[in-house]
Parts: structure tokens; C-alpha cells; sequence
């Protein structure tokens, strides 16, 4: 959950959640949000009417005064 003094804001499936990091990776955002272990969550990050894949690697930017917005879902292995 996002506190007062949070300086980036991002949801999670429409969960509000903050950090003072300017950039934060897939894996961190996913860690932030409780969806562990990351490599079980595909996030996808939503932004200017367009959807893209986040890998957990991959570095996300916040924007100040902006709340990047994130959908999610678990992966469910096919065995």
C-alpha cells in the first residue's frame, strides 16, 4: 500500500501501492504488489490507451505525479 510520503504511485490490479525509487524492475514491482514468487505473475503495465508485457528484468520509470497503472495474473503451468 501506497503511504503519504511515497514519492512514485503505481496500482496493481487496482491496488495502490508507492515507492521512492524512480526506477524499479519487474520483479520489484511484483515483490511490492505480493505477487510472489514474480516469476509466477505476468504484469502487464497500461499506459497511454496501449498494454505491454513487463518482464522481470525489465526496468520500469515513474513519472512524478503520475500512478503507472498494472494488471496481473498468476500462470498456471500446464504439465
Amino acid at each position: 500500500m501506497a503511504k503519504g510520503h511515497d514519492k512514485f504511485q503505481f496500482t496493481v490490479n487496482g491496488a495502490l501501492h508507492g515507492t521512492e525509487d524512480k526506477v524499479l524492475d519487474g520483479s520489484q514491482i511484483r515483490e511490492i504488489a505480493g505477487l510472489e514468487p514474480a516469476s509466477d505473475f505476468v504484469l502487464i503495465q497500461i499506459a497511454g490507451g496501449f498494454a505491454r508485457s513487463i518482464s522481470i528484468e525489465e526496468e520500469v520509470k515513474f513519472a512524478n505525479g503520475e500512478i503507472a497503472v498494472f494488471l496481473s495474473v498468476a500462470v498456471t503451468p500446464r504439465w
